[in-house]
């Protein structure tokens, strides 16, 4: 008789399941974790988020009125949510060989692999989007010294003539090969910072963290693609770049298939990522070949 035959049986592994999907997967979404986040109030299923545009300030003349008006210009954005699921197939026969306790966190921590993946993967995808699609560096380009101090001037400083303004980056993301070029260099050690700050020592992000340059921290994620090329589309963004509307926390309904002699397991949850402020980011493009270990 399986494990899971009773009514309290299932209910406790799935608390176990659940747990080991829940630490898992927020402690793999690096992409995710860097954006901004809104919930979406119960019984909706879109949100409308403002944006409004700059404004600029001009001396005055001391005893004239001011002439110069500026209307509030607010731009509305719809956001919708998504649901995104998976269904797993659990069989009696393997709950019998591994015992309940013991399956159940490997199955749980496998799921939440998976929906982890899915989430930086739906963030990473919109990397390409940002600076109307204009991307720093270029195919098989080498993220070296040079490179990375030159895209945080580009952001901080904005474009030349005025063409792309600047805005305050605050992270870069990348996929760990990307980075080789530049660890590989004894210079950046001296301008580095390779520890984490220390409010962030116990936060998910802490793993993924490498180093601060220039009061930008850089974070790598290898859920991030790398193309048929060898290069990959890292991003460097301040966090009100991109946004997740969050509605349903994932969560699971277990149904059982007497004739199977299994358990279905649905996991579902409602969310969507968007890119909110086109301005606020760009994509890196740069080389992501395998680094070679035998390098002297």
């Amino acid at each position: 008789m399986p494990e899971l035959s009773t009514t309290a049986q299932a209910e406790n592994a799935q608390k176990v399941m659940v747990a080991a999907v829940r630490y898992t997967e927020e402690h793999k979404t690096p992409a995710y974790q860097l954006i901004e986040k809104h919930h979406l109030e119960k019984g909706h299923r879109s949100a409308q988020m403002p944006k409004v545009g700059r404004f600029t300030f001009d001396d005055l003349v001391e005893g004239q009125d001011m002439t110069q008006e500026q209307t509030v210009n607010i731009q509305t954005v719809e956001l919708t949510v998504k649901e995104v699921g998976a269904k797993i197939i659990l069989a009696d026969v393997l709950l019998d060989q591994n015992g309940t306790t013991s399956l159940m966190t490997i199955v749980g921590r496998q799921a939440g692999d998976g929906f982890a993946r899915k989430k930086d993967n739906d963030v990473t995808a919109l990397y390409g989007t940002l600076n109307g699609g204009t991307a720093f560096g270029g195919a098989a380009d080498s993220f070296n010294v040079a490179n990375a101090a030159a895209v945080i001037m580009r952001a901080h400083g904005g474009g030349a003539t005025g063409a792309r303004e600047p805005f305050d980056a605050t992270y870069i993301n990348m996929h760990p090969h990307q980075y080789f070029p530049l660890l590989r260099s004894a210079s950046v050690v001296g301008g580095a910072n390779f520890n984490p700050p220390e409010r962030m020592q116990t936060e998910q992000l802490a793993n993924f963290y490498r180093f601060s340059l220039n009061g930008v921290k850089f974070y790598e994620d290898g859920n991030i693609t790398i193309d048929s090329s060898g290069d990959a589309t890292g991003v460097i963004a301040a966090r009100d770049a991109m946004v997740a509307l969050e509605a349903k926390e994932f969560g699971l309904e277990r149904e059982r298939d007497a004739s199977m002699r299994s358990w279905e397991l649905n996991w579902v949850a409602r969310y969507n990522v968007f890119e909110l402020d086109d301005s606020h980011g760009a994509p890196l493009l740069y080389d992501a070949a395998v680094p070679n270990d035998t390098t002297d």
